[in-house]
């Protein structure tokens, strides 16, 4: 749904919500992208060898695969990596919004799920632990938005 150009407000993007435009006035704001993600990773130590494209949890002095057949603990997701690593060194991952990898095949609106070994899967769990990752945008492209694992 689109506002007219009438509305006396507007959405501040540094506050990330609405509030009244200065003088009355309408500001519209563009934006104007390149093809490049202007979000920087989060980054830590990887505390074993991780792929790229899997969900992470956090223990002391770095992160780890997380697992949906494991325990609660190793169902609380951080993020996504965005880059692979071996053991000891740094790896690169996204907490939440949009990630584009031609990996991601699932259909649009598709709901996403921690699966076994750290994987993304638009399969429900249906025993142990499901934690929501978050869902599908199209084809290569997901939105993060990770929940709380719940214990099945």
């Amino acid at each position: 749904m689109s506002n007219s150009f009438e509305d006396l407000s507007f959405r501040d993007k540094e506050s990330k919500h609405h509030r009244e435009a200065d003088s009355g006035l309408t500001k519209i704001a563009v934006t104007i992208e390149d093809g490049t993600d202007p979000r920087s990773p989060e980054s830590d130590t990887a505390l074993e060898t991780i792929s790229a494209i899997k969900c992470i949890y956090h223990v002391a002095g770095g992160v780890l695969k997380a697992s949906d057949d494991m325990s609660f603990e190793n169902a609380q997701v951080i993020g996504v990596t965005r880059t692979a690593s071996v053991s000891g060194g740094v790896i690169k991952y996204y907490t939440s919004g949009r990630m584009d990898d031609s990996s991601f095949v699932f259909a649009p609106g598709a709901q996403l799920y921690l699966g076994t070994n750290g994987a993304i899967t638009d399969q429900e769990p249906t025993q142990n632990f499901r934690t929501k990752i978050g869902s599908a945008l199209e084809v290569g492209a997901i939105m993060i938005n990770i929940d709380e694992p719940i214990e099945l």
